[in-house]
This record gives structure tokens, C-alpha cells and sequence, in this order.
């Protein structure tokens, strides 16, 4: 029998951390998404993302983060899903939102954001 790798939380999917999409057979990478390490004591985990700018307000970021997030919360001990963006970042503070964060507090500009189950 195979030994079973142990799951690697520090990485970014699937290309060098950027999603790859084909348009008119040109290959494009240009989101980045990732877990900041592995979950901590508490079953925490935190997630981090970028996109090139010409690629925002498509919808792209807020389906990656949603997959980032499934994913995260199928896996052994996860228990919350974290994230962190400034305040004046409002596409960040919409995508959050939209995949079903909620912001737990505030600290100088930053805001904290956990998700903790699926709505039903």
C-alpha cells in the first residue's frame, strides 16, 4: 500500500498560484489564490487572493475564493475559513461578502472576516 501524502496547505492552484483560462486558444494566467499555511490549533485557515487588474469586476475572484473556500472547509480540523482586507478595498469587502464571509472586526484599516458553515 501507497503512503498517503500529507495535505499541503501553503499553495496556490493550479498554475505557479494563477488560474489558467483559454481564450481564443491564448493561454491566460491571471488570478492568484492561495491558504496562507495550514489550519492552527483552532481549525482556522486563512485565505489570500489577487487578480490583474484588467481581469476585475468579472465575477473571477469571487468564484475562485467560493471554490478556495469549499475546499478549505472539506478538509480534516477546518472548522473557519479567514480572510483580511483593508477597508477601503471595496471589491475585496464585495467579494467577501458574496461568498458568505462575515466580518467579525475591525482593526486600524483592516478588516477580518470569517466563514464558518454553507448557508442553506
Amino acid at each position: 500500500m501507497r503512503k498517503q501524502e500529507p495535505l499541503r496547505w501553503s499553495f496556490s492552484l493550479p498554475t505557479n498560484g494563477h488560474k489558467r483560462f483559454s481564450i481564443n486558444g491564448a493561454h491566460l494566467l491571471f488570478i492568484r489564490f492561495h491558504f496562507k499555511g495550514k489550519p492552527n490549533e483552532h481549525g482556522e485557515v486563512e485565505i489570500g487572493y489577487s487578480i490583474v487588474k484588467e481581469y476585475r469586476n468579472k465575477g473571477l475572484t469571487t468564484e475562485a475564493v467560493r471554490e478556495l473556500i469549499y475546499w478549505g472547509m472539506g478538509q480534516p480540523g477546518v472548522e473557519k475559513v479567514l480572510a483580511a482586507c483593508h477597508h477601503y478595498n471595496l471589491p475585496s469587502v464585495q467579494v467577501l461578502r458574496k461568498v458568505g464571509m462575515e466580518l467579525i472586526y475591525s482593526e486600524q484599516d483592516l478588516l477580518f472576516w470569517e466563514f464558518t458553515s454553507f448557508q442553506k
